[in-house]
Order: C-alpha cells, then sequence, then structure tokens
C-alpha cells in the first residue's frame, strides 16, 4: 500500500489554492467565522465534515501536534477539485477533471442525506459541529477560580478551570490588570498563575471565541498602609517595611530611605496605598477627604506631581496635582472615563510643592466634585455604577506626607489615618 507522502510545502501550496477558490482573501486574516463557514462547504461539497478546530491547525491559527492526518488531505483535496492527495501532488495546479464522487451526490442527493441524518444529530451535540455561542449548561458545568496564593506582595494568583469536553484551543482566560492581553488555555483542565505588585480590585474573565463566559473578582488588599518605590529602571517596585514609614501625626516616608537612590538615572515615585480586603463604602454616595503635601521632591521630576488614586470594585478614580506650569499634562480618569489637562481647564490642580492641600472628593446624585480648602475644582457629572469603595493611593513625585485621610458614606466613617 503506498502512503499519500506529505511535506509542508505541499500542503501550503493547497491552502493557497482552496483560499483562491473561496476568495475571502488571505487565511492569516480569517477568524472562527470564515472557519465554520468553510467547514459547511467541505460538508456540502464532498460529503465529509472536518471540524473547525482541524481546519484552523491546517491554516496555523492552532496548535499543531502532528502533521495533518491522511483523511484530512484527501477531503482538502478533494474540496479543491482533487480525487485525492496524491492527485494533488501530482498536479499540483488546477484540477485536471471534476471529482467523480461530486456527480454521484449531485444526482443522488436524497441517499446522502439519508445517510448524514445519522452522523448530524451526533455531531450537533459535539464540539465538532459547533457554530454558536455555548448553552446555558455548559457554561454552568465550567469551573472557573481565581485565588491569590499569599497576603504579602508580590502575589501570585492561581486561575484554575475545568472546561469538561469542549475545546481548549477556543479559550482565553483575560485579566483587568492587562486588558489588552489573553492567556490561551493548554489543555481541558488546570491551572494558570499569574503575578502582581500591586494591591488593588481585579477581575479576571474565561472567554470562549472572544466572549466572556466565566468571570471572578478577586483583591489584592494590604489591610494597612504600605509604602513602595517605583523606579524607572525596575519592572517591579520596592517594597518598604514599617520601620521604615513614618506613623505618627503625620504618615510619610523617612528620607534616609532615599540616599542610596540614583535620581539622575530614574524617574522616581513613591506610593502610600491602604486597601481593605473588602469595600466596604458605598461608591454612589461617599466623601473622601485628606490633608496632604509634596515635601521633599525629587530631582528627576519636572512637574512635582502627587497622584490621588479612589479605589473601587468596579475601577478606579484618579487625579492630580503638580506645579501651575504642568496643569496641561494633568489627567483625571473616572473608571475608565479620561479628561486631560489639554482639553480642560485644570488650572485649579495646580500648586506649588510643599503646601499643604486641603481635599474633598464627593460623589453624590451622579454627580463628582473635587474641591480645595473649600474651593470646587472639578464637578463632574456622570451615569456610573461607581460599585464600593476600599481604599486609596497616594503616589508621590517624591516624598509626601499625609496628615489626615477619610472616608464617608451614610452608613459609616472610617478614618484611614
Amino acid at each position: 500500500m503506498i502512503m499519500a507522502k506529505f511535506s509542508e510545502e505541499d500542503l501550503t501550496a493547497l491552502v493557497r489554492l482552496i483560499e483562491q477558490k473561496l476568495n475571502w482573501g488571505e487565511g492569516d486574516d480569517w477568524s472562527v467565522h470564515e472557519f465554520e463557514a468553510l467547514r459547511e462547504k467541505i460538508l456540502a461539497d464532498t460529503g465529509q465534515v472536518l471540524s473547525v478546530t482541524t481546519l484552523k491547525r491546517v491554516w496555523g491559527k492552532a496548535k499543531q501536534e502532528n502533521s495533518p492526518s491522511k483523511s484530512t488531505l484527501n477531503i482538502l483535496a478533494q474540496f479543491a477539485g482533487f480525487e485525492n492527495w496524491n492527485h494533488f501532488r501530482e498536479g499540483q495546479g488546477a484540477p485536471e477533471k471534476p471529482i467523480k464522487t461530486e456527480t454521484f451526490w449531485r444526482r443522488n442527493w436524497w441517499l446522502g442525506l439519508l445517510l448524514l441524518l445519522p452522523v448530524l444529530g451526533v455531531l450537533l451535540q459535539s464540539n465538532l459541529f459547533r457554530t454558536g455561542a455555548l448553552s446555558q449548561g455548559e457554561i454552568n458545568r465550567i469551573v472557573f477560580s481565581a485565588r491569590p496564593t499569599s497576603e504579602s506582595f508580590p502575589n501570585t494568583v492561581n486561575f484554575q478551570y475545568d472546561i469538561g469536553e469542549l475545546e481548549s484551543s477556543d479559550f482565553e482566560i483575560q485579566t483587568s490588570s492587562s486588558p489588552d492581553k489573553t492567556i490561551g488555555l493548554r489543555q481541558k483542565k488546570g491551572n494558570i498563575s499569574d503575578l502582581y505588585y500591586y494591591p488593588g480590585y481585579f477581575h479576571a474573565q474565561l472567554l470562549y471565541k472572544g466572549e466572556p463566559v466565566k468571570k471572578q473578582s478577586f483583591q489584592l488588599a494590604t489591610n494597612a498602609w504600605q509604602a513602595l518605590i517605583k523606579k524607572s529602571s525596575l519592572n517591579f517596585p520596592i517594597y518598604l517595611s514599617d520601620d521604615q514609614i513614618r506613623q505618627d501625626s503625620i504618615l510619610g516616608l523617612l528620607e534616609n530611605n532615599f540616599e542610596a537612590l540614583n535620581q539622575s538615572q530614574d524617574y522616581i515615585t513613591v506610593q502610600l496605598v491602604n486597601l481593605s480586603d473588602e469595600p466596604r463604602f458605598s461608591g454612589n454616595n461617599f466623601s473622601f477627604s485628606s490633608i496632604f503635601r509634596l515635601t521633599s521632591p525629587f530631582d528627576n521630576s519636572p512637574c512635582k506631581v502627587t497622584t490621588i488614586i479612589l479605589h473601587s470594585d468596579r475601577g478606579n478614580i484618579s487625579f492630580g496635582f503638580g506645579i501651575p506650569g504642568c496643569t496641561g499634562d494633568l489627567n483625571f480618569d473616572f473608571l475608565g472615563e479620561n479628561i486631560s489637562g489639554n482639553t480642560v481647564d485644570l488650572a485649579g490642580f495646580g500648586i506649588s510643592p510643599k503646601k499643604w492641600i486641603n481635599l474633598k472628593a464627593l460623589n453624590q446624585d451622579k454627580q463628582f466634585t473635587i474641591s480645595v480648602n473649600g474651593t470646587p475644582l472639578l464637578e463632574y457629572a456622570h451615569n456610573k455604577d461607581i460599585g464600593r469603595i476600599g481604599g486609596v493611593s497616594f503616589v508621590f513625585d517624591g516624598i509626601g506626607e499625609i496628615k489626615q485621610a477619610e472616608l464617608v458614606d451614610p452608613d459609616r466613617q472610617e478614618a484611614l489615618f
């Protein structure tokens, strides 16, 4: 028996011939919808089935452990107009004659239908013939969880999953910390880990063909004040211990901690963050007040900025104060909606370093207001559900100090410092 010889060059030629026949453009640009349509065309033309996953592997859109089977090669060659794979390899060009089986099936279409009915019944219940979204029953059977492995930083989060008999190449994990990046599943059941350096409230989604089917929330809390130093030359922060933080009548950092920092080569910021393991305050009706200042700006900071971040389980609200000449470079971010000093006058947020800033941020009746020393600087109307607030971060371009920080909603009041 002579086996159908295989080479990548022959397969590439066959793939290009099928692309020309379909006239859908290059296969590199196809989505899952094109592969589903191709599967249907192959079934209609040859009476045989190739799964979407098999087609994606042939086109290099899914991982291929082994060469395509002889059966797969024969079906693709028949679809292209050849009798089989060997006939295609011998011709390596346009088909020399119509497929004999095509004339037979056209003449005896009713027989093909009778033969296909039981096969279609099986395929409709399998992953080989899937055309749309998962059923609610399939979604309910999927297991997906997120679990931090530590109570300190950095912290590894384990994402455990079990998708049953569904095709793993159709699934990806997406996290709110890296929304532009997805992690593909390697198998039907397993664990994928991701490393987190900063506190926050995060979400992870299990995607099926780009659409979310499961969602998990997790928090990486501090439960007290945590200080971090971020240097532009490092991809991770430096964590300071409690004995490196001043916590008497003023919260801040001891200046001798910065003697070894090379400010001429690095852009350096210091973050003071307090984030509870449970976001207890109503984001839709709350106020945050604080008294703080940037006492010793770093030499490498041209604008001497202090940024405030209010952490919500729905996202973050952030805004900054800098020297008067830099207000055009400041930003106000409200759960992903951004206002830039390039397009809105944020002159009120220009404050000279070392001056105490008496801040109040209030969200009430769908209006978020920022005031300094009792004077409103920004009034922002919105229709967002902020969720629940769990803490705050101060990010200083240098050494900063906090006299007071307090969160209030109709049910509770808490002095963070």
